[in-house]
């Protein structure tokens, strides 16, 4: 069940659908869209954004994707083919994809969603934006030992947990600092891993040594198949999206999708029409969404209190 549905900060004509912003031009838009690893909700996403904003596939859009499967080297040259592909604005998901359009091109405007624009460096100013690229902040560092201290509330006796971060990918290290347990007396290991194939046999290896496990938001794609593998496992497991708890996970904490894409797509159509990136700062998610799984934490005999169950957006009973 739905318990929250407030949008801080965030403009109504954007959110409320077809509005202020919504196009009518019938000229054919290219839009290259680039994601490091495997997103296909980021993607569909989009597409349902876009259309709220006045861009249709088919009628004055066009979208050239290209999907950078977690390899750098897949990365690079998915972006130069993008680049070639004369679009006229780009939309990348993730550091490493930002990263590498950043480097192949000054001149196409760039909209990304990164975890944080700031301290991974794609800019040094939110407000004004000093390169070609703006988007969106998703907050995930912040959003990462969040994860780690509710899966702690439901698990007081806790004392060893790990994260697992995927192999050569940006971010990895500062996801795992950020996800470190601020509790004295808890231990957190860092699983590296090169794909989702790897994490169950690296976790299922040292079982006995956990009592609890978090992932890096690059598996988001990945939420189903991090369910099943968690109650084959019996481990408590806090995912990255509510697709994590629908699949029968633990509980779930993110960064509103659904604000990110508006967001987004509110930012491809300024750009389209006319702005400049300058213009455009970068904007970071104001929303998040915890959602639990009472029958999976009664699998684990875990006790989720009654004010606990109350600050959840969603809870499956």
């Amino acid at each position: 069940m739905n318990r929250r549905d407030v949008f801080l900060g965030f403009p109504a004509a954007v959110a409320g659908g077809r509005g202020a912003w919504a196009q009518s031009t019938t000229a054919v838009r290219r839009v290259g869209v680039i994601t490091s690893s495997t997103n296909e909700p980021f993607v569909a996403g989009l597409k349902r954004a876009l259309r709220h904003v006045g861009y249709e596939e088919g009628r004055n859009l066009e979208i050239v994707f290209r999907d950078g499967r977690g390899q750098q080297d897949t990365i690079e040259r998915s972006v130069q083919e993008v680049v070639d592909a004369k679009i006229d604005v780009m939309v990348v998901w993730a550091t490493a994809g930002v990263q590498a359009a950043m480097r192949a091109t000054q001149r196409i405007p760039i909209v990304a969603q990164v975890a944080d624009a700031l301290s991974v460096g794609v800019v040094s100013n939110l407000a004004r934006p000093e390169a070609n690229v703006t988007g969106v902040s998703s907050q995930t560092f912040e959003v990462a030992g969040k994860r780690v201290e509710l899966l702690l509330e439901v698990m007081p006796q806790a004392r060893r947990l790990a994260f697992v971060g995927l192999s050569g990918e940006p971010n990895v290290q500062r996801f795992y600092e950020a996800a470190r347990p601020t509790r004295p007396g808890v231990e957190q290991r860092l699983i590296e891993v090169r794909g989702i194939d790897e994490i169950e046999p690296a976790v299922s290896a040292m079982r006995t040594e956990l009592d609890g496990l978090t992932v890096q938001q690059i598996f988001n794609p990945h939420a189903a198949v991090l369910a099943a593998m968690a109650q084959r496992l019996k481990l408590p497991m806090c995912g990255t999206t509510r697709t994590f708890t629908q699949a029968g996970g633990l509980m779930a904490f993110e960064s509103d999708p659904e604000e990110s894409y508006r967001r987004l797509a509110h930012h491809v159509q300024r750009v389209l029409a006319g702005v400049p990136v300058a213009n455009l700062p970068f904007e970071r998610v104001s929303r998040f969404q915890l959602s639990l799984n009472l029958r999976a934490a009664a699998a684990l005999d875990l006790k989720m209190g009654p004010m606990f169950i109350a600050r959840a957006d969603e809870v499956i009973e």
